[in-house]
C-alpha cells in the first residue's frame, strides 16, 4: 500500500509536468521568426564604393535580412576616415601637418599640459569631438582651441581619445532608415561611466522613430552601466522601447547582462553570433549548419552575422558572403522559420502549486528509492510509519519554501537537483539490481523482447525524471540562459556512487555470512599484496581516461575540442535524425545496458553489473538533456528518443559481438585440450 501510494505521487506529478511541457512546446512552436542581423561596420570592411554596398545591403534586405548593427563612432574612426587627425607632443610628424615652424605653433598656443593635438577641417567635427570630451573626460582636459589653426590641444594620451565614443553616426543611421532596415545599436560601456554619458548615449538615438529599432546588443565584455548605474540603463531601454538582445554566453560574456535579462520591464531576444576569423575560416556548410542549430536547439531568434572578407571555396569575399546569406535563408525557411524581425516569447512560469507537485512526485521517487534498500537481513530499514512521517516533514518543508518564505528559485534548484540523482538510480536499482544476486533469474532464458522491454522500463523511468526536472524549472528565466540548473556537474558523478553504494549494499546483505570484518581485512590485504598484471594496468588506464573524457568533454566549452571527423560525424547524423543524439549516450551508456542485461540471463551476474555502471552514463546523459531548458522541450525529446533507439541497434550489435568472442574463445579452449 506504502508503495502504491508513492507511485500513484509520482503519477500526479508526472502529468502535471507533461501539462507544463505542452503549454511550453505550444509557446515555442508559435515563436518561429528569425531576425538576421548584419554588422554594418564589418561590412564595410569589403572596401566596397557606397553606391555598391547600398546595391549589396538592398538585395540582402529582398531576401529578407531585416536589420543593420550599428556601433558608436569613436575618434579612431574619424582618424581612419580621414576626418581628423591626431597626434601625440612629441610626434614629429605634427610639423609637417602644420607646415609651420614648431616655435610660430607652440607660441600660439598653451601646451604646459598638452598631450595630443588634434587637427579637424569640418567645424561640425570639431564640436562633436569637444562635445564629447567635455562629457567623457572633461572640460579640464581642453587645453586650447585654435580656430585659425583648426587645431586642439588636449590634455589625454592619443590612446585614450582614440577609444573616446563619439555617438552614432548620422550617416550610417541614414543609410539604414533609407534601405527600410531596423537599427541595431550598439552601446559600449566605459570605465569612467555615469547617468550624463548614458544618457548621452541614448539622445543620440532621438531622432529615430521608435518603430525604426528593433533590439539592442552591448559591445565588448560589459553592458551599459555596468556595475553601478544599470537601473538607469534599463529605465532608458524602456523609454525608449528597446528589446535587450543577448549573446549566448558561451560565445561572450558581458557583465550585467543577465542582470538587465532578469528585469520585468524589458523583454529579451537570444542572439547567436559568430567571431569574423570563424567567418572567414569556416565553409558557408559549416557556419549555416550552426546558426541552424541556434535556432532549432537553443531557442536563438537574432542571428548576428559578419561578411567573409577572405576569398575562399574559389570565391571572392562579397560573392562568398552572398552566398552565405543566401544559403542560410533557404535553409531556415526549409525548416520551418519565417524571417523578420524577432519577437520576443511569452514570459512564462509554472504556478506554485504545479511546483509544489511535482515536489512531492520528486520526493515520493526519493522513498521509493530507499525502500529498495530493505533487502535481505538488512536491519536499518525504518518502519513504514516513520517514512510516512519523514515525507509528510519533507512536503511541507517544500511547501513553505514555496509559499511561506519565498524561496521558489531555491526550491527549483533543489527539487532539480535530487530528481537528477535519484532517478538514474531508482531506473537501474528497480528494474535490473535485484537481477544480479538472483540466480534463479540468471538461468531464465530471455528473448529478445523481453530484453528490450527490460531495456525501455529502465529507459521510461529516467525520462520520467528528466520531464520532472523540466517541470521544476519551469520558468522563463532558465528558457533564456539566464538562469541555469546549477547541480550539472554533481549530476555526472553522484549517481555512479548511489549506484555502487546500492550494489555493494545488495552485496553484503545478501551474502553477509561471507563478509565478517577477518575475512574482509584478508581479501583487501590479498587484493593489495597481489602481482599486478599487463591486463590491470591496461584497464586502469582505460578506466582513468574515461573519466577525464567524460568530465572534460561536458558542457558547451569542453577542454577536449571536437575533432574534424566527430564534426563530420555530427553533421552527418544531424542531416540523417534532424536531432543528433549525445555521443555519451547511444555510443556507451546506451549500448552496454543493452549488454548488460543481457549478460545477467546467462549466467554472467558479475559481469553485468559492473557494466551496469558504465550504463548509468546513458540515463545521466537523459537527465543531462531534459536540464537545458534553453533548449525547447522537443528538441530535448527527440535527442533523448534517437538516441535510445540508436543505442539499442548497437547493443543488440555488441551482443553479436560478445557471442562470436564465446564461440572463438570455447574454440581455443577445446582445441587446447585436445593438444
Amino acid at each position: 500500500m506504502y508503495k502504491k501510494a508513492l507511485l500513484a505521487v509520482i503519477i500526479v506529478a508526472l502529468l502535471v509536468a507533461g501539462a507544463l511541457a505542452y503549454q511550453r512546446y505550444h509557446l515555442e512552436s508559435e515563436n518561429q521568426q528569425v531576425e538576421l542581423i548584419l554588422d554594418l561596420e564589418q561590412w564595410q570592411k569589403l572596401g566596397l564604393e557606397e553606391e555598391k554596398l547600398s546595391q549589396t545591403l538592398t538585395e540582402y534586405r529582398e531576401l529578407g535580412v531585416s536589420s543593420l548593427a550599428v556601433k558608436e563612432e569613436s575618434v579612431e574612426d574619424l582618424v581612419e576616415r580621414g576626418k581628423i587627425s591626431l597626434f601625440s607632443s612629441l610626434d614629429i610628424n605634427l610639423l609637417t601637418q602644420l607646415s609651420r615652424s614648431e616655435e610660430e605653433v607652440l607660441s600660439q598656443l598653451d601646451t604646459a599640459k598638452a598631450q595630443s593635438y588634434l587637427l579637424y577641417e569640418q567645424p561640425a567635427a570639431k564640436e562633436r569631438v569637444l562635445n564629447n570630451i567635455a562629457t567623457h573626460l572633461g572640460e579640464q582636459r581642453i587645453v586650447a582651441v585654435n580656430e585659425e589653426l583648426q587645431l586642439i590641444a588636449l590634455d589625454s594620451s592619443k590612446g585614450e581619445l582614440l577609444d573616446l565614443k563619439l555617438g552614432f553616426s548620422a550617416a550610417e543611421l541614414n543609410l539604414a532608415t533609407e534601405l527600410g532596415f531596423k537599427i541595431v545599436p550598439r552601446l559600449s560601456n566605459e570605465n569612467n561611466i555615469n547617468p550624463q554619458i548614458i544618457e548621452g548615449k541614448f539622445a543620440s538615438l532621438d531622432e529615430l522613430a521608435k518603430e525604426a529599432t528593433s533590439q539592442l546588443i552591448f559591445n565588448g565584455s560589459e553592458a551599459l552601466g555596468y556595475p553601478d548605474q544599470l537601473k538607469l540603463t534599463e529605465e532608458l531601454m524602456g523609454e525608449y522601447q528597446l528589446n535587450l538582445g543577448m549573446i549566448e554566453s558561451f560565445i561572450t560574456s558581458q557583465a550585467g547582462v543577465k542582470s538587465l535579462a532578469n528585469s520585468e520591464k524589458l523583454a529579451t531576444l537570444r542572439v547567436h553570433s559568430a567571431d569574423q576569423e570563424e567567418f572567414d575560416k569556416l565553409t558557408n556548410f559549416q557556419l549555416v549548419a550552426r546558426y541552424l542549430r541556434a535556432v532549432r536547439e537553443r531557442g536563438a531568434r537574432s542571428l548576428y552575422l559578419r561578411p567573409v572578407l577572405e576569398s575562399k571555396e574559389g570565391l571572392s569575399a562579397l560573392e562568398a558572403s552572398q552566398n552565405l546569406i543566401v544559403d542560410l535563408v533557404s535553409s531556415l525557411e526549409k525548416n520551418g522559420y519565417s524571417i523578420g524581425v524577432a519577437q520576443p516569447g511569452e514570459r512564462y512560469s509554472s504556478s506554485r502549486l504545479s511546483l509544489l507537485l511535482i515536489n512531492l512526485g520528486i520526493l515520493a521517487a526519493f522513498f521509493y528509492l530507499i525502500d529498495y534498500l530493505e533487502v535481505g537481513s538488512f536491519p536499518g530499514q525504518p518502519n513504514q510509519v516513520i517514512k510516512v512521517i519523514l515525507f509528510l516533514l519533507l512536503s511541507l518543508s517544500a511547501a513553505l519554501m514555496i509559499f511561506g518564505v519565498g524561496a521558489v528559485n531555491l526550491n527549483r534548484q533543489l527539487i532539480a537537483l535530487l530528481a537528477a540523482l535519484v532517478f538514474p538510480v531508482l531506473a537501474v536499482v528497480a528494474v535490473l539490481l535485484a537481477d544480479i544476486f538472483n540466480p534463479e533469474r540468471q538461468n531464465k532464458e530471455l528473448g529478445w523482447r523481453a530484453l528490450i522491454k527490460l531495456y525501455l522500463q529502465v529507459n521510461f523511468i529516467t525520462l520520467g525524471g528528466g520531464i520532472l526536472i523540466a517541470g521544476a524549472l519551469s520558468d522563463w528565466r532558465y528558457f533564456l540562459h539566464i538562469r541555469q540548473f546549477r547541480g550539472v556537474k554533481l549530476a555526472l558523478f553522484a549517481p555512479l556512487v548511489i549506484f555502487l553504494g546500492y550494489y555493494l549494499h545488495y552485496s553484503f546483505w545478501l551474502n553477509n555470512e561471507q563478509w565478517s570484518l577477518p575475512l574482509i581485512k584478508e581479501r583487501i590485504k590479498a587484493y593489495l599484496n597481489r602481482c599486478l598484471r599487463f591486463k590491470d594496468l591496461l584497464l586502469l588506464i582505460f578506466i582513468v581516461f574515461a573519466v577525464i573524457l567524460y568530465t572534460v568533454r561536458s558542457g558547451n566549452q569542453p577542454l577536449i575540442p571536437v575533432l574534424d571527423f566527430e564534426v563530420a560525424f555530427r553533421h552527418w547524423l544531424e542531416a540523417l535524425l534532424l536531432i543528433r543524439p549525445r555521443f555519451k549516450a547511444f555510443l556507451i551508456g546506451h549500448p552496454l545496458l543493452i549488454l548488460a542485461i543481457y549478460l545477467l540471463y546467462q549466467r554472467k551476474g558479475q559481469s553485468g553489473a559492473y557494466l551496469l555502471l558504465g550504463a548509468l552514463v546513458g540515463q545521466i546523459t537523459i537527465i543531462n538533456t531534459f536540464s537545458h531548458l534553453h533548449t525547447p522541450f522537443w528538441v530535448s525529446g527527440l535527442r533523448a528518443v534517437n538516441g535510445i533507439v540508436l543505442g539499442a541497434v548497437l547493443g543488440l550489435v555488441l551482443i553479436k559481438v560478445e557471442k562470436l568472442a564465446q564461440r572463438y574463445f570455447s574454440y581455443e579452449q577445446e582445441r587446447s585440450k585436445e593438444i
